[in-house]
């Protein structure tokens, strides 16, 4: 089931921070864990790093999320500072999310 956002069930969950609907539908479901939203191609694993959800990150690694493999290497790269936000630039790009990203600096643009 997907909203007009593009959204699966876990998204929403995820959207409104409801802990015990994220574990049950990863856990218990074979629900889409790659599913991107509409607009800016977020999944769920997005979702989760904008929410620092680390233990849920981690769920989804165990639970064999498609890309992680790449994900993954892309992490090991990541330093401080300015390679950090490179490394991302660079997963980002990897993972066809640059609409993402331009997004997420337009934000933070009129946020500074």
């Amino acid at each position: 089931m997907i909203n007009k956002d593009g959204e699966n069930l876990l998204q929403s969950s995820i959207l409104y921070s409801n802990k015990k609907s994220i574990d049950y539908l990863i856990n218990n479901t074979n629900i889409n864990l790659d599913n991107q939203t509409a607009e800016y191609g977020l999944t769920a694993l997005h979702q989760l790093t904008i929410n620092n959800d680390i233990e849920n990150i981690k769920k989804l690694i165990n639970k064999g999320v498609v890309f992680i493999k790449k994900v993954l290497k892309m992490l090991e790269l990541i330093k401080v500072g300015t390679l950090m936000v490179l490394s991302y630039l660079c997963l980002c790009q990897l993972l066809s999310t640059d609409t993402f990203v331009s997004a997420l600096f337009q934000k933070m643009l009129l946020k500074s």
